[in-house]
């Protein structure tokens, strides 16, 4: 039997996420002294995303009653055998130019990129932007446990990405490690952590507007609803499995 038995997304409309943390941790084995005045690491095997989340109160308005959502979405999940694609709350988008990204400030400057994403168009399950995009490509094939990929279609001779911004291919969510600028071509070699879990292929996609990783729960029981008269108070505990065929 395969696990996750297969992967949902979360709707928007439940997946508002008020405080907690999301980031990268290791797999690790740590011994330590009866005294603890020495220990032994062995090292860490990996760097797994794991998130902690406490989401806005889920309620009913009007359109939607978020807290039946919330609960039919959990249950879904069959405490952990199901699979959900999770992005960063901070990370709709890159800090560097990307693909060709607008990002107004109040000042109506840009943060990076020169199109209004507010212009973006779904074809085929993508994003479109005339004249830039939220897509990226590998440019050169990368093995198992690279820790970089050329990229290709990026915004030419500009700060494409800055360290901690994210982005995800084949599935699987990863971090930036360093202030990155496209050449002429639009092309980058772009460092991240942690590693790459399965080969990249020359062609394959690159998502840079709200990129995913695959998590699970962390246990069987969390992600219960607590509920009022009016609001549910709802948190979601979860671990990244990747994939890795």
């Amino acid at each position: 039997m395969s696990f996750p038995l297969k992967t949902i997304d979360l709707s928007d409309s439940i997946y508002r996420v008020q405080s907690g943390t999301f980031g990268l941790v290791p797999d690790s084995e740590m011994f330590t002294s009866a005294w603890g005045a020495a220990f032994r690491v062995n090292g860490p095997r990996h760097m797994r995303w794991t998130a902690e989340l406490e989401m806005a109160p889920q309620y009913d308005d009007g359109a939607e009653d978020r807290r039946f959502s919330w609960d039919i979405t959990i249950a879904r999940m069959m405490g952990g055998y199901v699979g959900m694609r999770l992005y960063h709350p901070l990370h709709d988008y890159p800090r560097g130019y990307g693909a060709g990204i607008y990002r107004p400030r109040d000042d109506h400057d840009s943060l990076g990129g020169e199109y209004l994403i507010d212009g973006s168009y779904h074809i085929d399950g993508s994003y479109h932007i005339d004249g830039g995009s939220t897509l990226a490509y590998v440019d050169e094939d990368a093995p198992r446990y690279a820790d970089s990929i050329v990229m290709n279609s990026l915004w030419p001779s500009v700060m494409v990405f800055r360290a901690g911004d994210h982005f995800s291919t084949g599935g699987n969510l990863y971090m930036v490690a360093d202030d990155c600028e496209s050449d002429a071509n639009g092309k980058c070699r772009v460092p991240f952590l942690w590693k790459l879990w399965k080969p990249a292929l020359v062609g394959d996609r690159i998502d840079l507007r709200r990129p995913t990783g695959r998590f699970v729960l962390s246990s069987k029981d969390v992600g219960m609803q607590q509920h009022n008269l009016i609001f549910g108070a709802t948190s979601l505990s979860a671990v990244e499995v990747p994939h890795v065929d």
